[in-house]
């Protein structure tokens, strides 16, 4: 039996050495892993949410709710720049904790509960109401499209593409999220389809067109069975 030399045993070793440190090959069209809903739809303290607006292009949270009640209650206070007092304009699209929930009245609003609100910073804190938040939609959530009355979602190429570019989606077809843009006042969601004539392709879309495998609206959080 011929007994390796010190001179080969260096150069396999020298060999299995390269061939550990390539980069592993990743393809173009991977997308992320698929992810569970639970984190984002469904109202719970500690989960991270996004500020929505108040009709304009910020969010008010106030130190208590006597303070937010009385700036809700004034028509057009919290949509119009101006002087909101002791409590603070949030920019839409900025990243936050919920620390706290306060239910809600059943007589207002269908109960939707107030949220006290952190910075991830710790920059800034306050009440809101939960209509007004976005949820933190992770790439990699499966999306499916809704079935209703409205015209079929599109697969459109720009985030601000004319509302009737893109092609109709079907209801049932099942997309990949790519990305999330909380601070879009259009289209929030760039995807890629899974399933459909248009598998394969990627775009812009609304939103208010999709909800999860489990019925989760992807267009706002669900409070119902929130604790606080």
């Amino acid at each position: 039996m011929k007994v390796p030399t010190t001179l080969t045993i260096l150069y396999t070793l020298f060999l299995v050495s390269c061939s550990n440190s390539q980069p592993s090959q990743t393809s173009a069209t991977e997308t992320p892993s698929i992810v569970s809903s639970y984190s984002w739809a469904r109202l719970h303290a500690g989960m991270k949410v996004y500020a929505g607006d108040d009709g304009g292009a910020t969010l008010t949270v106030c130190p208590t709710l006597v303070e937010y009640h009385a700036l809700a209650d004034l028509p057009g206070v919290l949509s119009q720049p101006g002087d909101v007092g002791s409590c603070t304009r949030v920019k839409r699209g900025t990243a936050a904790i919920v620390d706290k929930i306060v239910p809600g009245k059943k007589s207002e609003l269908e109960g939707a509960p107030y949220i006290w609100l952190r910075a991830l910073d710790s920059s800034w804190s306050g009440y809101t109401i939960i209509l007004r938040l976005q949820p933190a939609i992770p790439a990699g959530t499966l999306l499916i499209a809704r079935q209703g009355e409205n015209e079929p979602p599109k697969l459109a190429p720009r985030q601000r593409s004319d509302l009737a570019v893109g092609s109709n989606l079907s209801g049932g077809v099942k997309v990949k999220v790519l990305r999330y843009d909380p601070t879009s006042d259009s289209r929030k969601l760039y995807f890629i389809v899974l399933s459909g004539d248009d598998a394969g392709q990627s775009g812009w879309t609304f939103s208010s067109d999709w909800q999860t495998e489990d019925g989760e609206n992807a267009d706002f959080i669900d409070w119902q069975g929130a604790s606080p």
